[in-house]
């Protein structure tokens, strides 16, 4: 705990690699003592301290996420058969709760390899080298890894590893197949959900002009079949699922930064 509010004030130059060096070895050796949540609480701390854009990114994008997959179970509950072994569809609509709470969870977790690269993410005045994006590229894998360790989270790497992989796996990253685990549905759900946040968010990415979100859906239809599921590309043509998206990112999103902004300040002051 006293790690963790050090990590709001400490200043980010010099002591701030020294200080994400320690951090991650602290999570790589962490021991869990079986307390609810106990793990996955510290590394969204973690990064609502060093990185709060990436936090709000993980709290939108997960609301998105679970939306997807809400109208995805209405429209199409077969493609959730075989996750935790459910064997037809009475199977999943009897566990839809769990399956909503999975995704939701998962997509909190998905960017929590990129605390290992804060340095080149908060590189500002200039382009990145191809060294440190080849880094940056490594955050998924790094993330899954990290989520593997722990029993809490061991159920979320994939999502981790396999968000920016295209659908048909003509690129993205890393270059290996998906879709032989029974996850698959979830990383074509986290897929379109991480990108409809990172497109839309003019505060968070403010090296990018946002688009909006009626132009990120015209483009991701553009790419349905390709970059993204073609199935869940197709949930932006029912007008309650596409208006509570939306909603999401009106609302939802300005309350996530008003929290991390609280968040901040609390232990800014208390640090006074």
């Amino acid at each position: 705990k006293d790690i963790i509010h050090y990590l709001f004030s400490v200043p980010k130059t010099g002591s701030f690699t020294l200080t994400i060096s320690f951090l991650t070895l602290f999570l790589y050796k962490y021991v869990d003592i079986h307390k609810k949540d106990e793990f996955l609480d510290l590394l969204l701390t973690v990064i609502s301290a060093f990185h709060p854009p990436t936090y709000v990114h993980s709290l939108t994008m997960a609301s998105i996420n679970r939306s997807l997959t809400k109208h995805l179970l209405k429209k199409h509950p077969e493609l959730y058969i075989g996750f935790n072994n459910y064997k037809n569809i009475d199977e999943v609509k009897k566990h839809k709760k769990d399956i909503l709470d999975f995704a939701y969870r998962s997509a909190l977790c998905h960017d929590i390899g990129k605390i290992y690269v804060l340095e080149f993410i908060m590189t500002y005045g200039r382009s990145l080298y191809k060294e440190e994006f080849s880094l940056i590229m490594k955050h998924p894998e790094v993330g899954a890894y990290i989520l593997s360790q722990h029993e809490e989270t061991k159920a979320y790497q994939n999502i981790a590893k396999y968000h920016h992989r295209y659908f048909n796996e003509t690129s993205g990253y890393p270059e290996e197949s998906y879709k032989d685990l029974e996850e698959a549905i979830f990383i074509d759900t986290a897929c379109v959900a991480d990108c409809i946040d990172a497109a839309t968010d003019s505060i968070g990415r403010s090296y990018k002009t946002a688009k909006s979100f009626k132009e990120i859906v015209s483009e991701m239809k553009d790419y349905s079949g390709t970059r993204y599921a073609p199935y869940v590309v197709d949930l932006f043509n029912d007008p309650i699922a596409y208006q509570e998206i939306e909603s999401i990112l009106k609302h939802e999103r300005n309350e996530n930064y008003a929290k991390v902004y609280d968040i901040v300040k609390k232990n800014v002051q208390s640090e006074e």
